[in-house]
């Protein structure tokens, strides 16, 4: 029961209860019971009265003449028998009912004057009686008044508290319905309103925009008529609904071209869906029917697209229904497992059956100790297609629980990994030929290795035994026969001994180059400054008609060959050494620079002749140099130093320009700590 309600039948009862209070109070039904009584006695006393006047005339005139008639004593002893009963009347008529009672006991011989005399005492009785009676009777009118005024007042209240209450709930009704349409107004669907017969009665903003018509452009349309609903499938659920059922319709694609609603109206195709709600009355019977239009327009554009990706991803979602063992699988799937959805039986043990026997159980087995575990489910296998092709599936998942722990339903997606797999094992077959490969060319890479071991050892024996040759010939010359030689003859024993010396030395060049390529790396962390002050100073002793300012910055330990590294720092500390001889105040720095790629950065830089980049790409090939024969060398050390780095990981480029001095750029290896 409503609120005003309630109060309507409070007020109510008060009002009965006031009015039964002021009955009680005022003994109303008293008095009036009491009037009513009354009345019946003055009838009674009326009766009486004229056979009473006329005894008594005729006593005045003949005491003698007339008895009392047999009536007046049969009227006298009805009016004591009718006040015998009732208390009120009694107590009023008390006096008359004695002097009545003593009269009717007179005997018939009795003297006349003591009959004469009981009487007069019995109208004098009969006068006194009447003013009490009238009395009660005019209580009792007043007492039936007041009752009608009490019950009028009464009415009055109930039909006023009636009539407010009416008021008040018309009054809601009315905010109610405004509120109704505020929110049908306002609502986002686009909202209809129909009546029993299809007639339109009220549609939404959002109704005027979808369609871009207004109520009044609907008259004479009604969608029980519409022959596009019809050819749409969606005529029998409205039957449904304007039967009094709730319905919602299929999404559909609807042109306004085919069914025009109004002449001005422009064209335009909306996909959407309906949800239709009858309104019953009281009787139960269809007032209005409310159709709430759900624009899905820009939903099936994007279900659409999501369908295309899927389908180009290869990729499908699925959800299973773990209380009534309901699966889920979107279209993709069905494409993946090339199954009819017709034909699907949409459990889990349908999808059991579409995994390759092989897997099964590890299959099931992964799943369920996913939903026992509470943990992700993730798993590859194959699927066994009718024709007997093999096909992959990749499957990701996890499960949601109730409050109590139960499983609730499992969500995931499969993804067709068939290529992948494909690729997988091509790639297999591939790094297996690798290997041989790798196998072949490291067997011929030992066959070449060891050619060039020989190859080392014939430059070490073999072409150094000529060399030797030559050496002790000029020397037999020059201590035999320099008496015989003139200045040219001694001239050319001399170049031949200093060729002979280079020959040398570009064979200790060689060599140092062929142990860089082939000797093992024998790793070590190696303090990379001190090494330098090292090499420095032994270069010092081999010019030391050319003093030269070395400033060593460094002070990080790298990890790498201490032999090859020493080589390294002889190459291009000679090098600056012996291109600076020409500078007054020869300087050479040797810095850190930073970190590159992981590896740390130095720089050895001088201010010697430099070089023009236009050759830098001759820097580092053997036998290739910058300069003339003013500067000794074979072109082979920059070759080592490259060499060096190379199989340190790094990587050295150089930098300079002509007269302005040079810089080389190398990166090695941090040590194991660091």
């Amino acid at each position: 029961m409503k609120r005003d309600s309630r109060r309507f039948l409070a007020l109510g009862l008060a009002g009965v209860f006031l009015f039964g209070l002021f009955l009680y109070a005022q003994a109303i039904p008293q008095r009036i019971e009491r009037g009513l009584r009354a009345q019946g006695a003055i009838r009674q006393l009326d009766a009486m009265r004229a056979p009473l006047v006329e005894l008594q005339r005729l006593r005045l005139q003949s005491p003698q003449a007339a008895p009392p008639s047999v009536s007046l004593k049969a009227a006298t002893r009805a009016f004591l028998d009718s006040t015998a009963y009732e208390p009120d009347l009694a107590a009023i008529t008390r006096e008359f009912a004695l002097q009545a009672r003593q009269w009717l006991a007179l005997p018939a011989d009795a003297d006349p004057t003591v009959q004469m005399q009981s009487f007069l005492d019995l109208l004098d009785a009969l006068a006194r009686a009447e003013p009490p009676i009238h009395a009660a009777i005019a209580a009792g009118q007043q007492a039936e008044t007041l009752l009608w005024l009490a019950s009028g007042l009464l009415i009055t209240l109930l039909l006023g508290l009636f009539l407010i209450h009416q008021r008040r709930q018309r009054r809601r009704a009315e905010r109610a319905e405004q509120r109704s349409r505020a929110v049908i107004d306002q609502s986002p669907f686009a909202i209809q309103i129909f009546a029993p017969d299809g007639t339109p009665l009220h549609m939404n903003r959002t109704a005027e925009r979808l369609w871009q018509i207004r109520l009044e452009d609907m008259q004479g349309y009604s969608p029980l008529t519409d022959p596009q609903l019809e050819t749409l499938g969606i005529a029998p659920y409205l039957r449904r609904a304007f039967a009094g059922e709730v319905v919602t319709t299929p999404v559909i694609r609807y042109d306004t071209r085919d069914t025009p609603l109004a002449a001005a109206a422009p064209r335009k195709v909306v996909e959407l869906r309906s949800h239709i709600y009858p309104v019953l009355d009281a009787e139960g019977e269809v007032a209005e029917i409310i159709v709430m239009h759900e624009d899905v327009s820009e939903l099936q554009e994007i279900s659409r697209r999501l369908t295309e990706a899927q389908r180009v991803a290869r990729l499908g979602c699925w959800e299973l229904d773990l209380r009534n063992d309901h699966l889920y699988w979107s279209d993709e799937i069905f494409r993946i497992f090339e199954i009819d959805p017709a034909r699907f039986g949409a459990s889990y043990e349908a999808f059991l059956e579409t995994v390759h026997p092989e897997d099964r159980d590890a299959v099931n087995e992964a799943y369920i100790g996913s939903v026992d575990a509470r943990t992700e489910y993730d798993i590859q296998h194959r699927l066994l297609m009718p024709d007997g092709r093999i096909k992959w599936v990749r499957e990701r998942g996890h499960t949601e629980y109730a409050a109590d722990g139960t499983p609730v339903r499992s969500l995931g997606t499969v993804l067709d990994i068939t290529d992948y797999k494909t690729l997988e094992a091509e790639l297999v077959r591939h790094r297996d030929h690798l290997e041989e490969l790798v196998a072949q060319r490291t067997g011929e890479l030992e066959i070449i290795n060891a050619e060039l071991e020989s190859f080392s050892y014939s430059v070490s024996h073999d072409l150094r035994a000529p060399l030797r040759a030559i050496t002790g010939f000029s020397q037999a010359l020059v201590e035999d026969c320099t008496e015989r030689l003139d200045a040219t003859g001694r001239q050319y024993l001399e170049r031949i001994e200093a060729n002979v010396q280079r020959m040398t030395q570009l064979i200790d060049d060689l060599l140092t180059l062929s142990r860089t390529s082939q000797a093992p790396l024998s790793l070590e962390d190696v303090a990379l400054g001190p090494l330098a002050d090292e090499v420095a100073e032994q270069i010092r002793q081999r010019y030391p008609d050319h003093p030269v300012d070395f400033i060593n910055q460094v002070t990080d330990t790298v990890r790498g060959d201490p032999k090859l590294l020493r080589i390294l720092l002889e190459n291009l500390l000679d090098n600056a050494w012996k291109y600076t001889g020409t500078r007054d105040a020869p300087r050479v720095i040797f810095s850190r620079e930073g970190a590159e790629n992981g590896l740390l950065r130095f720089s050895l830089c001088d201010n010697g002749v430099g070089f023009d980049m236009a050759y830098a790409d001759k820097l580092f090939g053997a036998f290739q140099r910058l300069h003339g024969s003013e500067f000794p060398g074979t072109g082979i050390g920059l070759a080592t130093v490259q060499r060096i780095v190379h199989r340190h990981r790094g990587r050295i480029r150089g930098e300079g320009r002509p007269d302005d001095g040079a810089c080389f750029d190398f990166t090695l290896p941090p040590a194991s700590d660091n």
